[in-house]
């Protein structure tokens, strides 16, 4: 009799390790969540655990685990990798990845849902782009008020922090799904949290007096004072 082999994917591999709820929206949550924190990372993370066999990856996003996927998202981790780590070139990628990470986000999401029957695919790609925003969000706003500091190993340091926390992500995906449920939910509260305050703080810092209050603080100098 052929051995089957144990992955983490299977029954057998480990009690309590199998996703307790649809593996589908889990996916969706976690590539969501990924793709605003390190789109190629995610991508690429992803594609290998559907390789591997380890956990199967959503019908819809089987092409992730093709060689040429892996290879093109693997050249664009690279790329990423060193631009994440130079000073206003991050702020420079952050923002034309605005485009990129929050509608991937939405995409994977709805890809990692499509099975889900009725339309609860939309509901469930809207939280991911939800989800998506936020987390960009909250590192594009990072990243721009880290780069007022003039050294650059902050920059290292937080770059570093954000992709191990995709690897951590998979890892938790793999082991403890539970618990990785309940930190995307604390993970995406505190990046909206962190954009909420940081919009505070930049508004603070570069608000302006309308054009009207400035004419009329030039032409008013103030009462005049006699002198007895």
């Amino acid at each position: 009799m052929r051995e089957t082999r144990e992955t983490p994917g299977s029954k057998k591999w480990r009690r309590g390790a199998i996703v307790p709820m649809n593996q589908n929206l889990l996916w969706a949550l976690l590539l969501a969540w990924g793709a605003g924190v390190n789109l190629y990372l995610t991508l690429l993370l992803a594609g290998l655990v559907g390789r591997m066999q380890w956990i199967r990856l959503p019908q819809e996003l089987d092409f992730l685990t093709t060689t040429w996927s892996l290879a093109i998202v693997a050249a664009l981790f690279l790329v990423e990798f060193v631009a994440d780590k130079i000073p206003y070139v991050d702020s420079f990628w952050d923002a034309v990845h605005t485009f990129i990470r929050v509608p991937a986000g939405i995409l994977l999401a709805l890809g990692a849902a499509y099975q889900i029957p009725g339309p609860s695919s939309l509901f469930v790609a809207l939280v991911g782009g939800f989800i998506a925003f936020g987390t960009h969000g909250a590192k594009s706003t990072v990243r721009l008020a880290l780069n007022s500091t003039p050294e650059p190993f902050t920059n290292w340091f937080v770059s570093l922090a954000e992709d191990g926390s995709v690897a951590a992500a998979y890892w938790l995906f793999l082991h403890h799904p539970r618990i990785l449920v309940v930190l995307l939910f604390i993970a995406t509260v505190v990046a909206w949290f962190i954009v909420y305050l940081l919009r505070r703080f930049f508004v603070r810092l570069l608000q302006f007096r309308r054009p009207r209050q400035l004419r009329q603080a030039s032409w008013n100098p103030g009462p005049k004072r006699y002198k007895s």
